[in-house]
């Protein structure tokens, strides 16, 4: 049986981080979260065949949106812990339990800290799951996703579609175990169709530029990444 319950609002305003206090907006921005990761959880475990769409894919978007410009991301707060817990289980359980075959699930993350303690709640689960579609948007610490992301994709069989807008890459080390990876499940028959890398590329760098384009993928979107102009004509010869 679920027992999540939200976090009272005199739980956030009560704490502080680095600028001071929290608000009542971002109280119930995390209160929201915690509202969306429980529905998701819920329509995982008991949800029916209407919750797909039309390419037998049940997407599940849990993002954090707050009015005004201190709180960008959810921060982490060990409450959430539980939460994070019975999404990685429910998404394990719909894999194995509820998806008939062709059955995917596309899990969109968006501005949420992810530390290491989460990661490691959702790694496992997400490598087994049938996810057709990962997003991880504006997630962070993005210097931190690289492991995270290299052993997913050398592990899960199903990803077809990887999307990580705003996800800053600043070193050819970051990118290289993703890249790995991806090479890996090529070599084993496990194609990526679509890389979304939109503002990761800091400064356009051109050995971040050629370690991705040497991967082969269906689809690379590079948009609105400072790329610059000698950086073209390599890219476009790879």
């Amino acid at each position: 049986q679920l027992t999540l319950e939200k976090t009272p609002e005199g739980y956030w305003t009560d704490r502080e981080y680095s600028a001071g206090p929290y608000s009542e907006e971002y109280a119930d921005s995390m209160r929201n979260l915690q509202g969306d990761i429980k529905d998701a959880v819920v329509k995982l475990r008991e949800g029916g065949r209407d919750d797909l769409d039309d390419d037998d894919v049940l997407y599940i978007h849990l993002s954090f949106e707050c009015d005004g410009i201190l709180y960008q991301h959810a921060h982490h707060d060990d409450v959430m812990i539980p939460y994070w817990r019975e999404l990685a289980n429910a998404l394990v359980h719909w894999s194995e339990f509820r998806a008939r075959k062709g059955d995917r699930v596309g899990l969109i993350l968006e501005y949420i800290v992810l530390p290491r303690k989460v990661r490691a709640i959702l790694r496992p689960a997400i490598a087994v799951s049938k996810i057709r579609e990962l997003g991880l948007y504006s997630v962070v610490p993005s210097h931190e996703l690289k492991d995270f992301l290299g052993d997913i994709m050398l592990t899960n069989k199903y990803i077809r579609r990887l999307d990580l807008p705003n996800v800053r890459i600043e070193s050819v080390e970051h990118i290289k175990p993703l890249t790995r990876a991806i090479k890996a499940r090529l070599a084993n028959g496990h194609h990526l169709d679509t890389l979304v890398l939109a503002s990761c590329i800091g400064g356009g760098k051109l050995d971040i530029l050629k370690e991705v384009s040497t991967c082969k993928i269906g689809s690379l979107f590079l948009d609105d990444n400072e790329i610059e102009t000698e950086c073209l004509a390599p890219i476009t010869e790879l």
